[in-house]
């Protein structure tokens, strides 16, 4: 089997540069979108668009400075405080060092996976994204308004109508019974009788 050729380099996960491509995902077009009701699962060779990079950079730099960054830095100084106060004790050949890299280590990979949510949220934003319709197909959301889906259809609206005459009848249906007197005691507890 041939290793995969990096012919197709075109640069760096730095800003403002293009990420690496194989040859065989370089000389070919991105995948059309497919229609709504279609589930095309997305696969090892699914090629993101411009739109998908761009998120996918932005939650990549947002988690880390906003995310890891922070945590990390305050469980090593955490880790660092409990060591000289006697709480952690440190190696007697590396000192400190070692526990204040894990706990460095720990919080930047808690930072990553917590804008994990905030990151899903960015991409299922997207309008034309397959990446975005698959979360939102795994998250079980309907299409929000201006994504094929224009006004409710008229059972939708009487289901709705209903249900808010239905809640509006239990509500006051509540209020006509007797209130139960409630007693308190010197010490503030409270009941019903």
């Amino acid at each position: 089997m041939d290793p995969p050729s990096l012919s197709g380099f075109t640069g760096s996960d730095q800003p403002g540069e293009t990420t690496p491509l194989r040859a065989e995902q370089a000389d070919r077009p991105a995948a059309p979108l497919q229609p709504a009701g279609a589930k095309a699962p997305l696969g090892m060779d699914y090629v993101p668009s411009e739109e998908e990079r761009r998120v996918f950079q932005e939650c990549n730099q947002e988690s880390f400075w906003y995310r890891s960054v922070p945590i990390s830095v305050s469980s090593m100084a955490l880790t660092q405080f409990l060591i000289s106060r006697g709480t952690l004790t440190a190696s007697p050949r590396f000192g400190s060092v070692p526990k204040v890299l894990f706990a460095g280590a720990c919080g930047y990979f808690a930072g990553k996976l917590s804008y994990m949510k905030t990151c899903q949220e960015k991409f299922k934003r997207l309008e034309n994204s397959r990446l975005g319709e698959a979360l939102r197909q795994r998250a079980g959301h309907r299409p929000p308004f201006g994504f094929g889906q224009s006004e409710l259809n008229e059972e939708q609206r009487r289901s709705e109508i209903s249900f808010q005459s239905d809640s509006q009848n239990t509500h006051s249906a509540q209020h006509s019974y007797p209130q139960s007197k409630v007693k308190k005691n010197k010490y503030g507890d409270t009941w019903e009788e």
